[in-house]
């Protein structure tokens, strides 16, 4: 891998995301900036994979979607079905990221064409295998947000001026080296706007050095792990990391929040997981799969007891695990998600002290012994413990609820 283009591509998709944004807040263009990266991303891939399939037809990718002949519609759909089975997903050329930047060169408003453009990319998948991995992908990019523009001129310049400057920038999708390159810096602008989110970014984001270090725990006395996976899996960074370290060939995730668990995927696709070694699932609904109807679901879930609590505390949790809710708004999501709850209580101190917290702490010597001389393991250890801390002190505001639901 070239550290120089991996160092080149991160400031320049960070420079692009930073200089465009304006005042809007690097949460909210997050999720725009990333999704169109990854159009682009799948674009460039769709039609590398075309056109090295059509080279003994002698044909280009936009050229045999110019023919109308029975031939070449025949040699459309064998094509259409060679990348579904190949890379999970189909383009047509009219909506391409080329295609779109070259409307956008012509003056047009390009916001229609690029809505139908990131449908059909998920509408592609239908009835097949990667369906559940493109399924709803796009769906937090909403072009008609006013975030993006008081007017609809607004949203169209601020939308095509991103996508020109992503434009400018090469991926090399081409190479296999550059997709890891590529999905280096995807990861890297994770972690920049998770900066810039502040304390909420702990919802969306491990740090690579973080998760680096929870990668070898989890690897330890291991050649190879048949598989990974993270049940609050966020964005995706520590499952990418452990499958790495750990050689492990499958990645299992769950995350709640939809939006970043959009962004997971998009995350896989763009470290050259193939759709097929990956599956990442959302929360709740996910596990209804498992259950017949009138089927229980037990689950505990951080929980809020109190509707008031110090600063300090909520601070701190909001950074730590920012959709922690009151018991109320937990039994709200469950009803939400088709269960209806049949009972709920908390879990005694003994559960965080004799259970956890104290076995945590007295793994800390052994833990230091092997990783003290890592500024992030210490930094891990500074917050076990101040965690630990909290809860003796403010217990009284927050502990784990036992919810027991019965699906409809």
């Amino acid at each position: 891998m070239s550290e120089e283009l991996q160092q080149k591509l991160r400031d320049q998709l960070w420079e692009v995301a930073n200089k465009l944004r304006g005042n809007m807040s690097a949460s909210d263009f997050m999720y725009f900036t990333l999704g169109f990266i990854f159009y682009k991303y799948l674009s460039e891939k769709i039609e590398a994979y075309a056109n090295n399939a059509l080279v003994d037809d002698e044909v280009s990718f936009k050229d045999l979607w110019t023919m109308e002949d029975e031939d070449a519609a025949e040699l459309q759909e064998e094509l259409k079905k060679q990348c579904l089975e190949g890379v999970g997903y189909f383009i047509e050329p009219t909506y391409l990221f080329s295609s779109v930047i070259d409307r956008i060169k012509k003056k047009e408003n390009i916001l229609p064409i690029l809505e139908r453009s990131l449908k059909r990319i998920e509408d592609s998948t239908l009835g097949h295998d990667s369906e559940e991995d493109f399924g709803g992908l796009f769906s937090d990019i909403d072009l008609a947000s006013p975030k993006l523009g008081k007017t609809a001129e607004d949203k169209n310049t601020l939308v095509s001026n991103v996508l020109l400057a992503l434009d400018d920038i090469k991926f090399g999708v081409e190479a296999s080296e550059e997709i890891d390159i590529l999905g280096d810096a995807y990861e890297y602008m994770i972690g920049q706007f998770a900066a810039g989110a502040g304390k909420k970014a702990g919802e969306f984001y491990t740090p690579q050095e973080v998760s680096q270090i929870l990668a070898e725990i989890v690897s330890i006395g291991h050649a190879r792990l048949r598989n990974v996976y993270d049940p609050t899996c966020g964005s995706g960074s520590l499952l990418l990391r452990a499958a790495k370290v750990g050689h492990a060939v499958d990645i299992y995730g769950q995350e709640k929040n939809p939006t970043t668990y959009n962004l997971a995927r998009m995350n896989m696709l763009l470290h050259g997981i193939k759709f097929s070694n990956f599956k990442i699932e959302n929360g709740i609904n996910y596990w209804k799969e498992f259950l017949k109807p009138g089927g229980i679901l037990a689950v505990s879930e951080l929980s809020w007891i109190t509707n008031c609590r110090p600063k300090e505390l909520e601070d701190f949790w909001n950074g730590e695990y920012a959709e922690m809710d009151t018991i109320a708004g937990k039994i709200k999501a469950l009803e939400e998600a088709g269960y209806k709850v049949l009972g709920h209580f908390i879990l005694p101190d003994d559960c965080w002290l004799d259970n956890y917290y104290n076995p945590l702490l007295d793994s800390h010597k052994d833990f230091m012994e092997k990783f003290g001389d890592n500024e992030v393991a210490r930094v891990i250890v500074e917050r076990d413990i101040q965690e630990a801390d909290f809860y003796k002190k403010y217990k009284d505001y927050y502990s784990y609820g036992f919810y027991i639901a019965q699906k409809l």
